[in-house]
């Protein structure tokens, strides 16, 4: 009898921490492609307004270097042309999710797993496109509202850079605590050793 319900505690436990990685998993993949769809609204309105072109321009070469950063990624640990295009156009973190939800192995050829890839379009994410994106933003802000004003996208795009760069980071030390690898470093609590 007690063997029957744990068995049956276990289920409910795996089942749950499931649902809780795939909440995970789409929240992070919401709140960074709302981020991304933010920044190129905030683009497109500071290439077309007089006096924010430069900040255009500098939001538009952060874009493409942080989805170019994860095209050559995903060359560099052998995961193909195809792979190669979606973190181009910054869909690689959708692929790469469903595959970390549903458990899929290594695959042919590559050089890291699932799990791996996703942090590294992750990092990626953050390092090139969230946090320079919050310095030209801000830097466009305080230059230019009194003469041109503040859209409220302007302030959403901050905001949901903000909320990208929190989430994902929480989301990565979270995952690095809780995963198999736990046990190579057991000292390693998120990134900061103890």
């Amino acid at each position: 009898e007690l063997a029957r319900v744990l068995v049956g505690d276990v289920r409910t436990l795996k089942k749950m921490a499931r649902v809780g990685l795939a909440v995970r998993l789409g929240s992070a993949l919401l709140i960074s492609l709302n981020d991304m769809v933010t920044d190129v609204l905030v683009i497109a309105l500071f290439l077309s307004t007089p006096g924010l072109e430069r900040f255009g321009a500098w939001a538009l070469g952060a874009l493409v270097l942080a989805q170019s950063v994860q095209a050559f990624g995903a060359l560099a640990t052998s995961q193909g042309l195809g792979r190669a295009a979606l973190g181009f156009v910054g869909l690689k973190p959708i692929l790469e999710s469903w595959e970390v939800l549903h458990g899929t192995p290594k695959g042919k050829g590559h050089t890291m797993e699932p799990g791996h890839m996703l942090l590294m379009s992750r990092i990626s994410e953050v390092t090139f496109e969230c946090l320079p994106q919050i310095l030209i933003q801000l830097l466009a802000i305080v230059k230019t509202s009194a003469a041109v004003g503040v859209s409220w996208f302007q302030c959403a795009s901050v905001l949901c850079s903000l909320l990208a760069v929190g989430f994902v980071l929480a989301l990565a030390h979270f995952d690095t605590d809780t995963s198999a690898q736990r046990k190579v470093f057991p000292k390693m609590f998120g990134h900061y050793p103890i």
